[in-house]
């Protein structure tokens, strides 16, 4: 009966469309003789009204099929309405569309996602199960960064720990040295995997360094804003900066800073040595003129929150003014700077302008700054092997707690 109910409806509205000239319905019906009663009876019967004698129709509804367009204003006043059906002599044909268990049937059952319903999904089942969050979290590494086939965690232990605490965990990996353009066409591929193999609509994406850019790209030309529920960027030069673009223009202050990279991207640093590296299109797309243009063409979507940290090192310095935009307390130092990270932090300018020997936090303040961290770049992501002064764990999980309680 409710499949009959849909199927008279349906060509109710069908036949009024057809009538009026707004569409056609593209098929016929086809009906038999039967006992029928008007709209206007109908509704005079539900209202406790006299009922008029039913008396069969000398033109049945089915009596001849009625095509597109044949059906004029006094027809569709008059509609008739078969009431009987299944009694003698009565049955209706219908589209093959609302037959049982197609699509548009009542008693059809809805497709349901089955998770991790392939061998491609296996990457990211692995800590891809949990109950916590209202969306996953995919974690997306910096440049010199790598995925989850590296020997450590990029995250150093941050995939299991977030995991042991009830979250979903995806891990990307882009190439390591490679421009925001190219990496971000990357991401979004992995964002259309993840979601569906894990049956979600949306994720939380918290990117350290340049894993901020490529995902902002996701959030404009790349036109994934509707899959993700928040961004978390972790210094990422959102404004850009000048020795990034001094290096790529290859001039001689740049050169050296490009030379200090390079004696960074060992095999350790660098992640998968496989993957194709290109180090002057990294420094074009973390450049203040890159930076320009890329918000003056595409500015962030206002529906997606964006959270930002900026990070500071050298513990005989501290943010300054930067630092004091953050919502919550400013530190009142940095932490040791990383050897690796010595050179590179005077460069950036030292004591006169904050930074975690990569980025100047400066750089880093977008959307909604909730502050600075007392942590240089490398120990943002607990390297090298988790060991550092800034407790990079403590830092994760409190954020993921703190997405879950914003009701992401």
């Amino acid at each position: 009966m409710a499949s009959l109910r849909l199927t008279l409806t349906y060509r109710l509205l069908c036949l009024i469309l057809v009538s009026s000239g707004v569409m056609g319905c593209g098929k016929t019906i086809t009906a038999v003789p039967s006992q029928r009663v008007t709209l206007s009876e109908r509704h005079d019967e539900s209202k406790g009204g006299a009922q008029a004698p039913r008396e069969p129709s000398d033109t049945p509804i089915g009596g001849s099929e009625i095509e597109e367009g044949s059906v004029d204003q006094g027809e569709r006043d008059a509609l008739i309405v078969d009431l009987d059906m299944g009694a003698e002599g009565g049955a209706m044909t219908t589209d093959a569309s609302l037959t049982e268990g197609s699509p548009s049937s009542p008693d059809a059952e809805p497709s349901a996602c089955e998770p991790w319903a392939n061998e491609a999904c296996a990457r990211w089942r692995r800590f891809g199960e949990g109950e916590r969050g209202l969306a996953p979290i995919m974690l997306v590494h910096g440049f010199f960064g790598w995925g989850d086939d590296h020997a450590f965690d990029y995250f150093y232990g941050i995939p299991q720990l977030l995991h042991a605490h009830g979250y979903r965990v995806l891990i990307a990996e882009l190439d390591p040295i490679n421009s925001s353009e190219l990496r971000s066409e990357q991401l979004a591929s992995q964002v259309d995997e993840a979601l569906t193999c894990t049956c979600s609509e949306r994720l939380n994406i918290i990117a350290h360094s340049q894993g901020g850019l490529d995902a902002r790209y996701l959030l404009g030309p790349l036109e994934r804003a509707h899959l993700i529920e928040s961004l978390t960027t972790i210094s990422t030069p959102h404004r850009g900066f000048e020795l990034a673009g001094q290096g790529a223009r290859g001039d001689e202050v740049g050169l050296e800073f490009v030379e200090m990279l390079t004696a960074l991207s060992s095999e350790l640093i660098r992640g998968n040595p496989e993957r194709p590296h290109d180090l002057p299109a990294t420094l074009r797309s973390m450049s203040i003129e890159a930076r320009q243009a890329y918000d003056e063409a595409w500015p962030d979507p206002s529906h997606i929150p964006i959270y930002s940290f900026a990070g500071i090192t050298n513990p005989l310095a501290d943010g300054g003014e930067v630092c004091d935009q953050g919502e919550r307390p400013a530190p009142s130092r940095g932490d040791l700077i990383e050897p690796a990270l010595v050179a590179s932090y005077w460069m950036l300018g030292g004591f006169d302008i904050p930074n975690d020997g990569v980025v100047p936090a400066s750089s880093c303040v977008w959307g909604r700054f909730l502050g600075c961290i007392a942590s240089d770049h490398f120990d943002q992501v607990g390297q090298i092997f988790g060991v550092s002064d800034f407790d990079h764990e403590n830092f994760y999980l409190n954020h993921a707690r703190f997405l879950e309680e914003q009701g992401h």
